[in-house]
């Protein structure tokens, strides 16, 4: 989204384009295409970028737990570069694709017609969570939203009607079941066989970003997000509560990295961050955001995966991924949604 906001399509749409063409006979694209020992990088290890050695796969990185989280996220990114780039033509020769995708993620809801995710599911998968999740959900809620909208545009009116039925029911049960008025009022991280009464900025800051949350719900998420200072060092920590032993990935307690999906700060959100605040009508908090985190890239030369007291994370066994791609299209994404000049960048 961010390539988009400084005219790189072509790229974008070599990107849709691979994982499309990898999709499964249930319509679910792949979590990453990568070298199969991938997870060297981390340790700092090389690894050829030869195409020939890429791989799909369709599960997250910890157990074999299908991943679906990237379904609804491609739905997204698909037709945001349709409405920066007006090809049109790319979407008709893949909307079929698209209700492929849809229907795959309608087989994967439950009784409240949420995403149901299996232990260690989400993109924090080191955290091992089970049932309906926030940051999933959120982004199912907005891949209805969107392909109700492209549906429309492309005349197919009963699949768009259908779309929006949907997308009223999956917010009713977002509402219902994921709200808390606990502590304050926020978005829980999951409910699984009962709601979990943990605080994490993921879903609540897609909730805001996407209107989701209400005018009142999302000052409610901006104050929590303040009295718990996860905006301090570099914006912003992922998670407020530590959450029980067993539920962090014994690998990453193993490498030091307990706090991967917990404590330890990504860029990519202190974005969504900034974009918040600037739907909630606080465009000066929004901008200082966004610097702060502009400044830490300056810094560095690059933007890193995650950072920790102001830094980027590196432990004996793990060293923060750099360039980290999601990191810098969220960051330019945000300077073009907070109004900032990208011609210089083009």
């Amino acid at each position: 989204m961010g390539a988009c906001r400084i005219g790189d399509f072509a790229i974008v749409k070599q990107n849709l384009e691979t994982y499309l063409a990898l999709q499964n006979p249930k319509g679910s694209i792949p979590k990453r295409i990568a070298h199969p020992l991938y997870w060297m990088r981390y340790i700092g290890i090389p690894l050829s970028h030869d195409p020939a050695l890429q791989r799909p796969t369709f599960r997250n990185s910890y157990l074999v737990a299908q991943s679906i989280a990237q379904d609804p996220i491609l739905i997204i990114a698909f037709w945001d570069y349709i409405q920066q780039s007006g090809d049109e033509q790319f979407a008709r020769d893949h909307i079929d694709q698209l209700h492929r995708v849809m229907e795959f993620l309608s087989r994967q809801v439950d009784e409240k017609e949420l995403l149901k995710e299996a232990m260690g599911g989400g993109w924090a998968e080191s955290v091992l969570k089970r049932g309906a999740i926030s940051f999933t959900n959120m982004c199912y809620l907005k891949a209805l939203w969107t392909m109700e909208e492209m549906s429309r545009q492309f005349g197919e009116e009963e699949k768009a009607e259908s779309y929006r039925q949907r997308a009223e029911r999956v917010r009713a049960s977002i509402q219902k079941w994921l709200w808390s008025d606990d502590d304050g009022g926020y978005f829980s991280d999951w409910y699984g066989t009962h709601r979990h009464h943990h605080f994490a900025t993921d879903g609540n800051l897609l909730a805001v970003w996407w209107d989701i949350a209400t005018p009142q719900q999302a000052e409610k998420i901006q104050e929590k997000i303040t009295a718990l200072a996860l905006e301090d060092e570099v914006p912003i920590r992922l998670a407020y509560d530590q959450y029980d032993f067993w539920r962090i990935c014994i690998y990453n307690r193993v490498g030091g990295m307990k706090d991967y999906h917990v404590g330890f700060s990504w860029t990519w959100l202190g974005c969504v961050d900034a974009i918040a605040k600037q739907k909630c009508g606080e465009p000066a908090l929004a901008a200082n955001i966004l610097e702060r985190i502009a400044d830490v890239i300056v810094r560095d030369g690059t933007v890193h995966e995650i950072y920790n007291k102001g830094k980027a994370v590196r432990t004996p066994l793990y060293k923060s991924e750099n360039p980290w791609a999601w990191g810098a299209g969220i960051f330019l994404l945000a300077c073009a949604e907070l109004g900032y000049n990208l011609e210089e960048v083009k």
